[in-house]
């Protein structure tokens, strides 16, 4: 299996590994295909529907509730988040089943940034922007380690609210001091591009 790592691997030791990985597992939940994941993966897709069929064995709690989302959504009823967001199709309309596996979560987390960005504005923090599923603090270099494990309990705890209380999603961060600054790798080559485009109308 080509993506395969051993024991103990992380994002640092085995980037490609864990990305693909990664991949694969927030696809699996939202739906993929063993034809979609033999081609992601280069896995034959026969060995594909084993991991899919082993998936759903392992976590049985997780796809009664996913499917359960799904029949409701296709049934013409509204689902619905923590704080009340609402999707619900209307008449006529023919969405995918997929939508509606992917929609709890995806919504579930963009709560839990927002009343996160709320707990750590009120409390002070500058906050710059949210990156995917990540804030930008931005803070004095005295200071920025008593900030960091600042607004790392408050996205703790905004998780916790959503999630039911003792459940939370775990929180890294990492620093950048001027004069270096965050780069995203996705964003990297087109930041390149962009700048060199300024350039050659603004020297």
């Amino acid at each position: 299996m080509p993506f395969k790592a051993p024991i103990g691997a992380n994002k640092l030791t085995h980037p490609y590994e864990r990305s693909l990985c990664k991949q694969i597992v927030l696809g699996t939940q939202y739906g993929m295909s063993a034809r979609g994941m033999a081609d992601r993966t280069g896995i034959h897709i026969i060995e594909a529907q084993e991991l899919l069929q082993k998936h759903g064995e392992t976590y049985r709690a997780f796809w009664t509730w996913a499917k359960q989302n799904v029949n409701t959504g296709l049934a013409g009823f509204p689902l619905s988040t923590k704080f009340g967001w609402r999707m619900c199709v209307g008449a006529g309309s023919k969405p995918k089943p997929n939508t509606f596996l992917n929609w709890p979560m995806q919504a579930h987390g963009a709560e839990m940034l927002r009343f996160a960005c709320c707990l750590a504005t009120e409390a002070g923090l500058k906050v710059c922007a949210p990156i995917h599923d990540a804030l930008l603090l931005e803070a004095p270099t005295s200071e920025i380690t008593e900030q960091i494990a600042r607004l790392s309990g408050h996205m703790r705890e905004a998780s916790e609210f959503i999630l039911g209380t003792g459940k939370f999603c775990g929180v890294e961060a990492e620093v950048f001091h001027y004069p270096d600054r965050y780069m995203d790798e996705n964003g990297k080559d087109m930041w390149g591009q962009i700048m060199r485009l300024l350039e050659e109308v603004q020297p």
